[in-house]
């Protein structure tokens, strides 16, 4: 089984610790909307940044699913919604 990363750019971290501030007392989760298996997020990171792409390994702990559907309910958008826009920017 393969691991499955969410990633989330330091500004949206720090947009997901404000927003709540008047928001009901729960956990929230802010996740990637695109989560990927380092087998296909390390190369694209490795294209990103005009490096070598190194061997990856498939194994592991799948992750578990989460959903941004309440946080987004609740008008929270991410300025970079997946690893891949994210990377777009580097």
């Amino acid at each position: 089984m393969e691991v499955v990363t969410s990633s989330l750019h330091v500004d949206d971290a720090a947009a997901a610790v404000v927003a709540p501030l008047g928001w009901r007392a729960v956990v929230w989760n802010v996740e990637d909307d695109d989560p990927a298996a380092g087998t296909e997020w390390v190369s694209g990171f490795a294209a990103a940044v005009d490096g070598p792409v190194p061997r990856v390994k498939q194994g592991g702990d799948p992750g578990r699913p989460v959903s941004n559907r309440p946080v987004r309910v609740l008008g929270f958008a991410r300025r970079w919604s997946t690893w891949r826009t994210g990377f777009a920017c580097l």
